[in-house]
């Protein structure tokens, strides 16, 4: 599934230690993003552990965790999913 999500940016922040000097870096797109486009839904449950929103499969799960993988605190793809997965859940998105 190919999508454009438009002109949501999230920055990273970082600092350069050599000279001390801040700023921001682009990255790709918000997560939640992500997981409301491949679940259908504009935007997650207000109530998520009683009231869920949609759903999304885990090939779908996998696809978001490749393109978040650098922005992403996780050595591989599968800890990347779960990583995924608990964004989706705390959503109010189920991931089957």
């Amino acid at each position: 599934m190919t999508y454009n999500p438009g002109n949501v940016n999230s920055y990273r922040f970082y600092r350069n230690s050599a000279n001390h000097n801040c700023g921001t870096v682009g990255t790709d797109t918000v997560t939640s993003e992500h997981i409301n486009l491949y679940g259908g839904v504009p935007k997650g449950s207000g109530t998520p552990h009683t009231v869920k929103a949609g759903s999304i499969t885990k090939d779908q799960v996998r696809e978001i965790a490749e393109t978040k993988m650098p922005d992403l605190n996780a050595n591989d793809v599968d800890a990347a999913m779960r990583i995924i997965e608990g964004t989706a859940r705390q959503m109010g998105i189920t991931v089957s």
